[in-house]
């Protein structure tokens, strides 16, 4: 699924379940942001949200690589 179609569940259940940041999927949800949002983020917006240093830096090249493979399929949201 690409991810500019991704719903605020969809993050919130990457985060958790592939990206293991639950405080982030959690804030995720608050906030709600959506894939297309998330496609705006960088490392700054991410620790705006919770993240440290690198977790923010990994988060933003995570999402930069989903958008270069065109999305991800719906086994490995989960």
């Amino acid at each position: 699924r690409e991810l500019h179609k991704w719903s605020i569940t969809e993050l919130e259940k990457w985060l958790r379940n592939v990206q293991k940041v639950p405080v982030l999927a959690r804030a995720v949800a608050v906030e709600r942001v959506d894939g297309l949002m998330a496609i705006e983020m960088g490392a700054e917006d991410w620790q705006e949200l919770g993240a440290n240093s690198l977790q923010g830096a990994q988060l933003a090249d995570a999402i930069q690589d989903i958008l270069r493979r065109g999305g991800l399929p719906k086994r490995e949201m989960e």
